[in-house]
């Protein structure tokens, strides 16, 4: 059907507004964090080869699409995110074309939805479920072809409700720092279209609904972590074509408990008297879990209050700044308590039956996690004796 050569810059134009945004890693609990900011840009490029003929390999050269973007985000359950998402697109292509006009296209408003969340975690492995629905702008078009060397078609294209239903499943590996995810999906692409077609004098009216099923498409992407509460997130998208994002997302922290300090005067009297408790605190670098020897002498007053107190017990808290997501965090704490444990054990001779040991992740930080000086001082072993 030949007048059916419209609708080629028509499924060029489908494919190039799909995707408003990057689809972002999984949901990772930053600290106490439940509301993100994140703010992005996203530029997509069709290489669209259509079908034979000049209308193929020219009008639709190079269709480009830019979209800086607001995503809004709560984590309605550890593992559950909803996401409010909306921006400006623009869609242009090659200056030098012939045939398709889209270099006066405006920006047009988009607005979007999206849900992930987290079905299986092992440690600092995750993998989830996403779903993400975008509603896109209006837009119009016009170009011409020919058809033979006597017949000149003309066109011109309305669309109007276009939308995209994107679903997948993505696999998300977290580290101290930063986290690498990737994953597959499938995308449904929808619009309503009205126009013109005119061969040579004869002009037909056009109207209906275009589909254009993209089937699988893949992302890889990676997600770094500036400050506790800061990421930058860099994503990759393929699906017949190439798509970029960057963004940077901002996880609010909820308000802490004012403290309230009563100053009180009293008398104290001292009275020499026989300890029945030893307290004792070691710290780590980031990410590590190995004792620096400057930390190692702090064990030797453990083993003298164990020795000198035969029923005395000891109990080992190994603790992390927020550094990281908290399932990592909670491993390290864990690796951290184990590495005390085994020096007392191994080196120290301490019997395993007079140790408790507990990683406490970073659920219970000794000073804030909003400085260098406080998170170093939260990446911590706790070793409490007593009789």
């Amino acid at each position: 059907m030949a007048n059916a050569r419209w609708l080629i810059p028509s499924l060029a134009l489908v494919s190039a507004t799909s995707m408003a945004a990057g689809i972002g890693p999984l949901p990772t609990q930053t600290g106490d964090s439940v509301f993100s900011a994140e703010v992005g840009y996203y530029y997509q490029r069709t290489d669209w080869e259509g079908i034979n003929g000049s209308l193929a390999s020219d009008a639709l050269d190079d269709i480009t699409r830019d979209a800086p973007y607001l995503r809004l985000s709560y984590l309605f359950h550890p593992n559950w995110q909803a996401s409010f998402i909306m921006g400006d697109e623009g869609i242009s292509n090659n200056a030098n074309h012939q045939f398709l006009d889209l270099t006066d296209v405006d920006q047009q408003t988009f607005f979007g939805a999206q849900l992930s969340g987290i079905v299986y975690q092992d440690n600092d492995f995750s993998v989830g479920p996403f779903l993400q629905y975008t509603s896109h702008g209006d837009y119009s078009f016009a170009g011409e072809y020919e058809q033979t060397t006597l017949q000149v078609n003309e066109y011109a294209v309305n669309t109007e409700d276009l939308t995209d239903l994107t679903a997948g499943v993505m696999l998300q590996k977290d580290f101290q720092t930063l986290s690498v995810y990737g994953g597959v999906f499938y995308q449904d692409l929808q619009t309503d279209f009205s126009g013109y077609h005119t061969a040579n004098t004869t002009t037909t009216n056009l109207n209906g609904t275009l589909e254009a099923d993209t089937n699988l498409g893949g992302l890889v992407g990676v997600s770094f972590m500036l400050e506790p509460h800061l990421n930058l997130n860099l994503e990759y998208q393929n699906r017949g074509n190439h798509g970029i994002a960057i963004s940077m997302v901002y996880h609010f922290q909820k308000p802490k408990p004012e403290v309230v300090v009563v100053e009180t005067t009293r008398t104290v009297i001292i009275q020499p008297e026989v300890a029945t408790t030893y307290d004792a605190t070691v710290y780590f670098d980031v990410g590590k879990t190995d004792l620096k020897d400057s930390e190692l002498a702090k064990l030797r007053g453990v083993v003298r209050f164990i020795e000198d107190n035969p029923n005395a017990q000891v109990v080992i808290e190994g603790h992390c700044d927020c550094t990281g997501p908290e399932s990592f965090n909670q491993k390290l704490s864990d690796e951290r308590a184990a590495k005390v444990r085994e020096v007392l054990v191994k080196y120290y001779g301490v019997s395993e039956d007079r140790i408790l040991q507990e990683g406490l992740g970073e659920a219970l930080p000794a000073e804030t996690n909003d400085t260098d000086e406080g998170r170093s001082h939260n990446r911590r072993v706790r070793i409490y004796a007593s009789k």
